[in-house]
């Protein structure tokens, strides 16, 4: 049986949070044009790329960053119960 969804969720935003985002320019592009913002494949989690690891797949890097915003949510929500019953006391 596998992990309870909380804790794969949990186990995500910590992958995530250590996914460096960097700015960069493709090597065709001038030295002028907009710098774009992204992943590097090689220092993304497995989880994100493509079955050559040398590429990020968005649709599976934005399921990504949804498990990790539903733990940080159910991470405040306890937390704001903790605050109130503390408060209570």
């Amino acid at each position: 049986m596998g992990l309870p969804l909380l804790t794969r969720n949990q186990k995500l935003l910590e992958k995530f949070l250590q996914m460096p985002l960097t700015r960069f320019r493709y090597k065709n592009e001038a030295e002028t044009s907009r710098s774009r913002l992204g992943l590097i494949a090689e220092k993304s989690s497995q989880e994100v790329l493509e079955e050559g690891h040398k590429a990020v797949m968005l649709m599976d890097y934005v399921t990504f960053l949804a498990a990790s915003v539903k733990a940080q949510q159910t991470r405040f929500e306890r937390q704001q119960v903790e605050i109130w019953d503390l408060k209570s006391q």
